[in-house]
């Protein structure tokens, strides 16, 4: 396996992700060291990794009650299946919980909130940050703020986790402006230890990625974040560097640089006379 993929879903929508099962076989978010556990058992001593697995949370949610003014777009709300649904503040207070958690869990590379709009049939599930008509939800901003904390490595100064505690330096070019003729795109970065990073340039702000490098760098050594030669067209684009401890995907740190615009050369001037 490349990644460990697991459900860690509450027994209700009601029960916060941080309940731990230690007298049980069941494994929730909070039971991330019982989980560590159970694969170093499985799989420590043989080629395949165990303890040191990357783990993907990649389906986890909660569902949210549906306010009068939304029912119109969903059938059989008084289905059993909807009866543990909790508010919409409570639903971004688990989210955030739920990020939390993974975030501080070394081994964990990422979480898929399962989902991001309702299903309209009661009988499915509504644990969406919109509602089935496409509204959003209350919830939906302080979750994308917690996400958007996960990713930029902000989120929590959790010991062992995101603090980058083998990480020294990123250094990503502050330059505004460049000329279609250049063709050097990099930066640089040092490690206190052994680590993996993986840059991009992407199209700003839409994200597309446009260049994109992946290596290891050596601990204390000062490490060029170099892009192959190529020139970038007229627009405007961003620096984004990913560096994780070294076969540890789930302590990544990511730094963005600033938006530049690439713009054609001034063309010269008319000849004299």
């Amino acid at each position: 396996m490349d990644t460990f993929a697991i459900h860690p879903y509450p027994e209700t929508s009601s029960i916060p992700p941080t309940f731990a099962h230690p007298k049980s076989n069941n494994i929730g978010l909070a039971d991330y060291a019982k989980l560590v556990r159970t694969l170093g058992k499985a799989f420590n001593g043989t080629a395949q990794p165990g303890s040191s697995l990357p783990i993907v949370y990649d389906e986890f949610g909660v569902q949210s009650r549906i306010p009068s003014a939304e029912k119109r777009a969903y059938t059989n709300l008084g289905t059993a299946k909807a009866r543990d649904a909790v508010s919409e503040a409570v639903q971004a207070k688990y989210y955030r919980q739920a990020l939390l958690l993974a975030y501080c869990q070394p081994n964990v590379a990422g979480m898929l909130l399962f989902h991001i709009a309702d299903e309209s049939d009661a009988n499915a599930w509504q644990s969406g940050l919109f509602y089935a008509n496409g509204d959003p939800k209350s919830s939906l901003a302080p979750v994308r703020a917690a996400a958007a904390a996960a990713r930029d490595g902000s989120l929590s100064n959790c010991a062992g986790a995101r603090q980058g505690a083998f990480l020294t330096t990123v250094t990503i070019p502050t330059k505004e402006t460049f000329t279609t003729d250049n063709t050097s795109w990099g930066g640089d970065l040092t490690c206190k230890a052994w680590c993996s990073y993986a840059a991009r340039i992407e199209k700003f702000p839409s994200g597309e990625p446009v260049l994109t490098i992946q290596a290891d760098a050596p601990p204390d050594h000062f490490t060029p974040v170099v892009f192959p030669e190529q020139t970038l067209e007229p627009g405007t684009y961003r620096m984004v560097v990913r560096v994780w401890a070294y076969k540890r995907l789930g302590t990544s740190i990511v730094r963005y640089g600033p938006s530049f615009k690439v713009e054609a050369p001034a063309p010269p001037p008319p000849p004299a006379g």
